[in-house]
């Protein structure tokens, strides 16, 4: 049902009342907190920029920031916590010299508690220590408690373990003999070699329990023999083991003896020598060969070095398939021998068509006749034997064929009629040696 024209002027009339009334109640508000502003502002203005109330805010500023201050710090030490300490070396108060500590471990771990401050100082200076006071004690097995020395007064300090079992031995003296060690030995070069080392001393005295001095197996003067190159003298620890290999921690008297050894370098210089293992491919033989080194130092025990001729280096026959061969060859040294001025050698070898050529009539002779035996040749064409020699014209006309020697070797041969075994050798490694009859008889007489 629509209203009434007259209704809907007098309501347009009422509207309008209240929003002119929202609008005087909104400049009222706003002009309240434009005064409260301005009210404030000017205050600030006065305390802080105006010479008159500048001093008092800043006195009252200070006062604020001092009690601030102090509020922290006092909170701050007053925090109590706490820290661990690992591995704290562990002093023995004892008489070393007449008794024999066991038992006493050699470090504890400790848990501080205390206040920040406190615990911070200790962390940083480590200005602490445990002691274990034995003191007093006589031989037999007590049980001691562990103490924390130069801890401030006001932490706590939690020990662990806080005690020990500790046995206490009355030490007697023994007398000992003792062997030597060289240690460092990979620090000394290898063309060296070590003396028997002298020592100031024969006899030393070990000073511990019975009960430990049973358990010693030997005593050894250990030797340093790093970087040396000449006869040195050096103090050597003493050191004791027991049946276990293990060290011992036990007085020796003295700690150390002076040890003299000599150092020397026995060396000795020979040829190198290419032996070709097996039969060259193809009918081919060498016709020469060259070496970059075809002598070598060797060092080692003296012994050693004089069953020592001469170095083969070894190559096999069948890898040798060109005219013409270039090998780099890395020496291999002999059992014994320490060192040596080369460790490998070029080697160039050239190959040509390997021939027959015989020795005709070289005469047989018989080796290490040393009974002197009267020797016949059943057949007497055997006194005289054809040589085959097979290699290249070139190696076989450097031989020398009087070089070329059949032989019997007479130390195995006994007295009476009996077939033996006939040898032949020649000066060069690259020709082949044959004879047509490797056996005949003969008749050994005394």
């Amino acid at each position: 049902m629509s209203k009434k024209p007259e209704e809907k002027v007098e309501l347009a009339k009422t509207i309008a009342e209240q929003s002119n009334k929202v609008k005087r109640f909104s400049k009222r508000i706003g002009s309240f907190f434009r005064r409260i502003t301005h009210f404030f502002s000017n205050m600030i203005d006065r305390l802080f920029f105006k010479e008159k109330y500048g001093a008092y805010v800043s006195l009252f500023v200070a006062i604020a920031l001092f009690f601030m201050v102090s509020s922290s710090e006092q909170i701050t030490s007053s925090v109590r916590s706490s820290i661990e300490i690992n591995n704290i070396e562990v002093e023995v108060l004892a008489n070393d010299d007449l008794y024999e500590i066991t038992g006493v471990p050699e470090s504890v771990n400790a848990i501080v508690q205390g206040e920040f401050v406190d615990l911070t100082t200790i962390r940083n200076q480590g200005n602490y220590s445990v002691v274990i006071d034995l003191i007093g004690l006589t031989e037999g097995v007590h049980i001691v408690n562990l103490s924390p020395t130069d801890f401030s007064p006001r932490v706590r300090v939690v020990l662990s373990p806080s005690s020990a079992e500790v046995t206490i031995r009355r030490k007697i003296s023994s007398e000992f003999t003792f062997g030597y060690d060289f240690i460092n030995t990979n620090q000394l070069s290898n063309e060296y070699v070590l003396g028997e080392p002298t020592f100031n001393e024969s006899i030393v005295v070990v000073q511990a329990s019975q009960e430990t001095i049973s358990q010693i197996s030997h005593i050894k003067a250990l030797i340093d023999v790093a970087n040396q190159s000449e006869t040195f003298e050096t103090e050597a620890t003493l050191v004791a083991y027991n049946q276990k290999g293990e060290q011992m921690n036990i007085d020796i008297i003295p700690e150390t003896v002076t040890a003299k050894v000599e150092v020397t370098s026995p060396n000795k210089q020979v040829p190198l020598v290419l032996n070709v293992i097996g039969e060259i491919p193809d009918n081919k033989a060498i016709a020469s060969y060259t070496m970059d080194t075809e002598r070598i130092t060797l060092y080692g025990p003296e012994d050693v070095l004089a069953s020592i001729q001469s170095l083969e280096i070894p190559i096999n026959a069948a890898s040798l398939v060109n005219d013409e061969t270039q090998i780099v060859h890395s020496i291999s040294l002999p059992q014994g021998i320490r060192a040596a001025d080369t460790e490998r050698t070029q080697i160039s070898i050239k190959l040509a068509e390997k021939i027959d050529y015989t020795v005709e009539n070289a005469r047989v002779f018989f080796e290490n006749n040393t009974h002197n035996y009267t020797i016949t040749f059943a057949n007497e064409e055997d006194e005289l034997m054809d040589v085959i020699l097979r290699g290249s014209q070139a190696m076989i006309d450097t031989i020398d064929l009087s070089q070329v020697r059949v032989s019997i070797d007479m130390r195995q041969v006994e007295p009476g009629a009996q077939e033996v075994s006939v040898q032949v050798s020649g000066p060069s490694p690259f020709v082949v040696y044959e004879l047509a009859k490797t056996t005949i008889f003969i008749d050994v007489e005394e």
